[in-house]
């Protein structure tokens, strides 16, 4: 099917749901009799076993389609251009329509009409000053006379670009003053060089909180004899603000370690069907739009961030021997018997005393795990549903990105110079390859349904995996509701996580509720199409 007649099928499929929703509607200060009537008239209807318009099949084609292209109306909502993000949201519109008409009727069947999970975007964006959006939004995309040469930044501009970026950051109250200083002096300034040889453009990027991404450019003059930056363009300064949230922990957000989102469906065609599960979804959702919108969640988010790092920093030793007992549980959980891999895991942790800055250190290296060995094979087995290009299966899909990963990850520890990078990838490999084989499969489970295949069975292992990110997510949500407020709270908080994931690792029962959470998607999935 071609994206026109995709874009065109939506919008159809809109129509249709607005059509239904907008069916009988009652004019306002209507007479006590009129309304009586209406009340009766709806009591009946509600009785009978059928309706002809609810079983029309427009209406549930119209329903399927928009359940059917739901990933690609997340994507459109994330990525999609002005016209795009407008379908997206005029499909968004028309379903809540729909499922207001549908609360009618609360007791539906797999035959029946249904609510349909609504999108939301998890992504927002401003540009500061506004109505001037960069042409082009990445340095990458930019027109370069030589790539490879960074002009240089003396000390003097350098300071003066930084107070730049803190008065621009105070004027739109992106963020506070005491919380910009720490972030402009600790970025590094990017500079490239521009295809006009006279000119250059600097960049810094911020992130004051997993998710928030802050990018701050300017033009500046360049000498093109000695290519020195000799001189800043301050009217030309422009600031980027993204925030993507999800709803789902960064290892900055626990105990410097967490799966990712993607162990999570992301939107199940039939949220109606999960039983229980439905209200972790509703509070993941309501996080998400919280962290994009409410200041007051941001705030609080980035104080459990802060009490996070000093309950790790003043517990380093006690938090490293939970997290090296996690990893070689995860390892036995997955099977392995390989000496190599414990020693592996044993140096990797020896050599994280003697660092600073250990909790970002560990935090960072957890994310590479989610990056290159749960997110990317994701994200290439989405781009094949979206675009179906290739009559490769789903497994195999999954099978080609873990490969690739592997091989480019063994090609980064052969060529590594420094001894404790080298460590870090391989301890990356080591516990990421067994994760991913992990993921892949509750993946795999959750694309079922896309791609008409019977659900592969999950192992004691994968769902273990599957039931630790479920208590992630809502450990994670419950805590920013609590608004944890000193060190101590943090302290007892993430202890008490690391315990809970070792716990799970070693017996899965450790978590009855979550164990629920996760049989119930089984369920859900395995139910007959």
């Amino acid at each position: 099917m071609s994206e026109s007649s995709t874009y065109t099928k939506l919008k159809e499929a809109a129509e249709q749901l607005n059509s239904y929703a907008s069916k009988r509607k009652r004019k306002k200060n209507r007479s006590p009799i009129a309304k009586t009537i209406d009340s009766v008239y709806e009591f009946f209807r509600s009785l009978r076993a059928s309706i002809k318009y609810e079983s029309d099949d427009s209406l549930l084609a119209a329903t399927e389609v928009i359940r059917n292209q739901r990933h690609l109306l997340i994507q459109l909502l994330k990525e999609g251009s002005p016209e795009e993000r407008r379908l997206a949201e005029s499909v968004n519109q028309a379903v809540i329509a729909y499922n207001k008409r549908c609360q009618k009727n609360l007791n539906f069947s797999q035959e029946e009409l249904s609510p349909i999970d609504l999108l939301i975007p998890s992504t927002v964006k401003h540009y500061y000053p506004p109505l001037q959006k960069p042409e082009t939004e990445t340095v990458d995309n930019k027109t370069v006379a030589d790539i490879s040469h960074k002009p240089p930044i003396d000390d003097r501009l350098e300071t003066l670009f930084r107070m730049k970026v803190v008065a621009l950051l105070r004027k739109y109250k992106i963020v506070t003053i005491p919380e910009s200083y720490p972030l402009v002096q600790g970025a590094p300034i990017l500079t490239l060089q521009d295809a006009d040889p006279s000119k250059c453009e600097l960049k810094q990027t911020l992130s004051p909180l997993p998710g928030i991404t802050i990018t701050i450019k300017g033009a500046s003059d360049l000498n093109p004899k000695t290519k020195k930056i000799s001189r800043l363009f301050p009217e030309t300064f422009s600031v980027t603000f993204e925030s993507t949230q999800t709803g789902f922990p960064h290892p900055l957000q626990r105990s410097g370690w967490a799966l990712s989102n993607q162990l999570l469906p992301e939107c199940p065609k039939r949220l109606d069907l999960l039983n229980d599960t439905i209200d972790l979804f509703s509070r993941k959702k309501r996080i998400i739009y919280a962290l994009l919108h409410r200041q007051k969640q941001v705030d609080s988010a980035k104080q459990l961030l802060q009490l996070n790092k000093e309950a790790f920093n003043a517990h380093q030793t006690e938090f490293l021997i939970l997290h090296q007992e996690l990893a070689n549980t995860i390892l036995k959980a997955a099977g392995e018997k390989s000496d190599t891999a414990y020693t592996v895991i044993k140096k990797y942790f020896s050599s994280l005393l003697t660092l600073p800055n250990t909790f970002e250190t560990l935090a960072n290296t957890y994310q590479y795990i989610r990056d290159e060995y749960i997110s990317k094979p994701h994200t290439c087995l989405l781009n094949h549903v979206l675009n179906k290009n290739s009559d490769e299966s789903a497994k195999d899909c999954l099978e080609r990105s873990l490969d690739l990963v592997d091989k480019e990850m063994t090609h980064r520890i052969q060529n590594e110079q420094s001894s404790q990078n080298q460590l870090k990838w391989k301890y990356v490999q080591c516990l990421g390859s067994k994760i991913g084989r992990g993921a892949k499969t509750i993946i795999l489970q959750y694309f079922s349904e896309d791609l008409n295949f019977p659900p592969p069975v999950i192992s004691l292992f994968e769902q273990k995996l599957q039931v630790v990110a479920i208590q992630q997510c809502v450990e994670f949500i419950e805590q920013l509701s609590q608004n944890t407020q000193d060190v101590s709270g943090a302290y007892n908080a993430m202890k008490q996580s690391l315990i809970s994931d070792i716990n799970v690792f070693k017996e899965i029962s450790s978590s009855p509720a979550y164990l629920e959470l996760s049989l119930q998607l089984e369920q859900y999935y395995n139910r007959k199409k």
